[in-house]
């Protein structure tokens, strides 16, 4: 039993510290410095800012992301994506691993903004996103620190 347990230790090491460091995902849409003016009352939209703070657990992992069941993206940790909604009313968030998804429903007003925040937790094979709504104030630091960080 010792030796199972030092063959999966090494194993582990390897292959979490066997990957690259590569550049961290660049800001998508190339709009992260409007989140500063998030406040978009005289438009004819509403934003939602879907970011991913770094974290070390699941760095290598990206996770799809869905808008009412369309793939829209791949999030990628330290990024942020701003997602444009057209039509107020209930808007379906989701990302997802093939082991487990996460969804937020937001009742879009037109002129509002709202801000997503994706994380994942250890899962049996790969990680679990998770999808949160958090408020403007916290949402626009974290974002600002991501952007800030690149």
């Amino acid at each position: 039993m010792k030796n199972f347990n030092c063959i999966l230790f090494v194993t582990c090491f390897l292959f979490i510290f066997s990957f690259p460091v590569f550049s961290l995902s660049k800001i998508q849409n190339n709009t992260l410095s409007t989140f500063q003016r998030s406040d978009t009352s005289t438009s004819k939209y509403a934003l939602i800012y879907l970011y991913r703070p770094f974290e070390f657990w699941g760095l290598t992992i990206g996770f799809s992301v869905k808008k009412n069941g369309t793939k829209i993206f791949k999030i990628r940790n330290n990024s942020v994506h701003i997602i444009k909604v057209f039509q107020s009313g209930v808007t379906t968030i989701s990302a997802q691993t093939f082991e487990k998804k996460s969804k937020v429903n937001l009742k879009i007003e037109l002129g509002k903004a709202y801000y997503l925040k994706c994380t994942i937790r250890p899962g049996f094979l790969i990680g679990h996103p998770k999808l949160r709504i958090v408020s403007a104030e916290k949402g626009k630091i974290e974002c600002y620190e991501i952007e800030n960080d690149q």
